[in-house]
C-alpha cells in the first residue's frame, strides 16, 4: 500500500487498480461506485476531475478543511475524538470504509471473497500539479487495453466539466485553473481530438 497521509486543506490522487480482475463489469457498476463515492468521500473532499476504468479508478480532490471534516463528523454522529486525535487515519479508514463498500456490493462479491481494500495516495503539491494531472487524467483511457477508441470515453470527469449539467465536481475550480471555462475548452479540445 502506497499511501500518502491525509491531511485538511490538501491536495491528492487516490486511486486503486485490480491485477487480474475487473473492478467495473457494467454501466451499473459504475454508477454505482460514482453514488458510493458521493455519499462517502464527497462530504471530505472537494472532487475535481476522475476516470473509472475497468480494473481501476483515479480520482483529483482535496481534503476539506477541518471546520469542515469536524461539523460532517458532529452531524453524522460519529466520534469527534477519532477525528481530532488522528485526522488522516479517520480519512484513511473512510476511504477504506468506501471502497469496501463498493467491493461488497459487486454481483460477484461472496461472503468468502476478500476484499481488495488496498488503495494508492499521491500527495500533490498544488494548483498547477493538478491541472497537469487533470489533463492527464483524462488520457488515460487512451492506453487502456486494446479496445478501438471511436468516441470519448464515457466514465472520465471530461463531459462534465465541459457541460454546464449538474455535477458533484468542483467545475469553477477546475476551470479556474484554466483561466476559466472558454480557455479550459480550447485546453480540452486536444485531448478531444486525441480521444476521438
Amino acid at each position: 500500500m502506497n499511501k500518502a497521509r491525509l491531511l485538511p486543506n490538501t491536495y491528492f490522487q487516490i486511486s486503486q487498480k485490480l491485477r487480474g480482475n475487473p473492478l467495473f463489469n457494467s454501466h451499473d457498476d459504475y454508477l454505482h461506485f460514482l453514488f458510493l463515492y458521493c455519499r462517502h468521500i464527497q462530504p471530505l473532499a472537494r472532487t475535481f476531475a476522475y476516470c473509472l476504468l475497468p480494473d481501476s479508478f483515479y480520482v483529483l480532490l482535496q481534503i476539506r478543511d477541518w471546520a469542515v471534516l469536524l461539523r460532517h463528523t458532529e452531524r453524522v454522529g460519529e466520534d469527534v475524538e477519532a477525528l481530532a486525535m488522528d485526522c488522516p487515519r479517520y480519512l484513511e479508514q473512510k476511504v477504506s470504509h468506501f471502497l469496501a463498500r463498493y467491493h461488497t456490493s459487486l454481483p460477484t462479491a461472496s461472503a468468502s471473497e476478500t476484499v481488495p481494500v488496498d488503495w494508492r495516495c499521491e500527495f500533490v503539491s498544488n494548483e498547477a500539479e493538478m491541472a497537469h494531472r487533470l489533463g492527464l487524467l483524462h488520457l488515460y483511457p487512451l492506453y487502456y487495453g486494446d479496445e478501438p477508441r471511436d468516441r470519448l470515453w464515457p466514465y472520465t470527469s471530461l463531459h462534465s466539466l465541459q457541460s454546464h449539467r449538474h455535477t458533484f465536481l468542483d467545475r469553477d475550480t477546475v476551470h479556474g485553473w484554466f483561466g476559466g471555462y472558454e480557455s479550459f475548452l480550447r485546453e480540452s479540445r486536444a485531448t478531444l481530438a486525441e480521444c476521438s
